[in-house]
């Protein structure tokens, strides 16, 4: 009778049916969670094992037996897993099918976003362009999807295009708009063979300034000379100086990097050493019975991705990262030494 009346005047506490509450409601939620959890990676695991089995293209059938049946959150990560694994065929026929399907905004995007970086990765521009500007039909001011379709104008050499891409960024408040802007500026100039005063004035930076000295070297050599007169620190610019024949003798007595150029080169034999580690090496090797030569590759500033050819835009991170010269020294064949 005691512990009947000592639970019915906790009953009638206040405090403990609260504490009663709060615990049943967070017991409630534990287990839903768990259950979601389980059902997750149920799902997931099934979808693994699914995608491990697929030794052959999926069929038709089976395909649209998928499409029908399985849920939205299913099918996204059988795309997505489709398009690491690279089979972008797959991929796309199932984010065709889920756009068939009623579906609100927010999942409409990520349809949209996904067949865009598939087209995008097999160099299908156009169709990349398209779901881009279906994604920012629904929602425009989406700085992810405008960043991209940037990128898109700007590999199709559509520099006008891409500059009015980046005005709508510029609204957003999207970080470093200036230099890239500056830099599709002075491509779209490039393009278009504008007057080369024009190109230099926009190079403010850096790699900016090694895209302008690349088109002058081509294109007027006397300019192209007088710029790297002005410069203090030439190092960046080895790659673009090692392929030129000649050099105006005066302008090398100022820079000790063409000094050490001409140096391995055998231009200027005065014994002395070259600063540079590679080149002092081509210098050595020059009365050597083994001959080498001097190699270029390219390292992005930002995912230190190593490339064979210059990028202003790195292809892995699609970062505007102006790549660091990387020398490379290997022994030079019979053929190519007597081509």
């Amino acid at each position: 009778m005691f512990i009947v009346e000592h639970f019915a005047f906790l009953y009638k506490d206040s405090l403990f049916s609260i504490a009663l509450l709060t615990f049943v409601i967070a017991l409630v939620i534990l287990l839903e969670q768990m259950r979601a959890y389980y059902t997750q990676r149920k799902n997931r695991h099934f979808l693994e094992k699914f995608i491990k089995t697929q030794n052959a293209p999926m069929d038709n059938q089976g395909l649209e037996e998928l499409l029908r049946h399985a849920k939205f959150s299913s099918l996204m990560f059988l795309a997505r897993a489709y398009f690491k694994s690279a089979d972008v065929e797959i991929s796309v026929r199932i984010l065709k099918g889920l756009l068939e399907r009623p579906l609100n905004t927010e999942e409409k995007i990520a349809v949209l976003d996904l067949l865009a970086k598939n087209y995008f990765s097999v160099g299908y521009l156009q169709k990349s362009q398209n779901a881009l500007k279906e994604i920012l039909r629904f929602a425009p001011r989406n700085a992810e999807a405008l960043l991209k379709l940037m990128h898109v104008y700007e590999l199709e050499k559509q520099y006008q295009k891409a500059l009015e891409t980046l005005e709508c960024l510029e609204e957003l408040q999207v970080p470093e708009i200036e230099t890239t802007k500056n830099y599709l500026y002075m491509m779209y100039l490039i393009e278009h063979q504008e007057n080369d005063t024009k190109i230099l004035h926009l190079a403010t930076q850096e790699g900016l300034k090694k895209i302008a000295l690349n088109y002058l070297k081509t294109h007027n050599i006397d300019l192209f000379w007088q710029e790297i007169d002005k410069m203090q620190y030439l190092e960046p610019l080895l790659d673009v100086l090692w392929d030129i024949s000649y050099y105006p003798p005066l302008i090398v007595e100022k820079h000790p990097l063409l000094k050490d150029i001409a140096r391995a080169k055998g231009l200027l034999e005065d014994n002395c050493h070259c600063q540079n580690f590679e080149l002092e090496i081509m210098r050595s090797l020059k009365t050597a019975p083994t001959q080498a030569k001097l190699t270029f590759e390219y390292r992005c500033k930002a995912c230190k991705q190593i490339f064979p050819f210059e990028n202003y835009r790195c292809p892995t991170c699609y970062k505007l990262a102006f790549m660091e010269v990387v020398c490379k020294i290997s022994k030079e064949t019979y053929k190519e030494a007597y081509a």
